[in-house]
């Protein structure tokens, strides 16, 4: 017997037993990983009618730095086989307090999250976002944590014209060694494959666009 709660390891778990056809049930159980209803709910937020989704575009440079750590940040949940929709909505609204408080962003952040309603898994993702207010205690607060330091390191390199001094391998390992001896991944329940498996990732998706 496997229980389990319908948290970010359910899809890994569903798909390896539906693979050894080894039957099993599952509360609100769908074949579809993406039709369960946690996580159409999660991608309703990314709806282009959701109203905080629209406040976003309304800020054009955020709107678009939002953007791309929501599609990095998914992408590399969907790597390492977690939950792909909570790390790209996550990523979406990582920063969005700063629409509110462009000082203290964090604190606008906790203000949009009681706002909206966001269930907690989410609030902590974006929360644990910013190892300055809490470090990440799952696989996508990780992700989203390095996602947006890969980025926004690499959009002020080139800013000030140091971009082409520092290799997309050379940026991307100094963001993980920063973090991992600062103890910024120590509770993000990665292991060593799995951060070598993040690293891949971003070397070779963190700079496409």
């Amino acid at each position: 017997a496997v229980l389990f709660r319908a948290a970010v390891q359910a899809r890994m778990i569903s798909e390896i037993l539906s693979e050894h056809r080894i039957p099993f049930e599952m509360r609100d159980y769908v074949t579809n990983f993406y039709r369960h209803f946690i996580v159409k709910d999660m991608m309703a937020y990314l709806q282009d009618d959701y109203p905080l989704i629209l406040q976003l575009k309304e800020e054009d440079t955020l709107y678009q730095h939002s953007y791309e750590i929501s599609r990095l940040s998914g992408l590399a949940a969907r790597e390492l086989g977690c939950n792909e929709a909570l790390a790209a909505v996550g990523g979406m609204f990582h920063e969005a307090g700063r629409m509110l408080s462009p000082d203290n962003y964090m604190e606008g952040n906790a203000v949009l999250a009681e706002q909206y309603g966001f269930p907690e898994d989410l609030a902590a993702v974006i929360r644990q976002h910013n190892t300055g207010s809490e470090i990440p205690k799952s696989p996508e607060a990780a992700v989203v944590m390095l996602s947006d330091c890969i980025v926004s390191t690499s959009e002020y390199l080139r800013k000030n014209g140091k971009r082409g001094a520092i290799s997309d391998d050379q940026l991307v390992m100094s963001i993980f060694t920063n973090r991992i001896n600062k103890g910024g991944l120590d509770e993000a329940g990665l292991t060593d494959a799995q951060l070598d498996t993040l690293k891949a990732f971003y070397v070779a998706h963190a700079f496409e666009i």
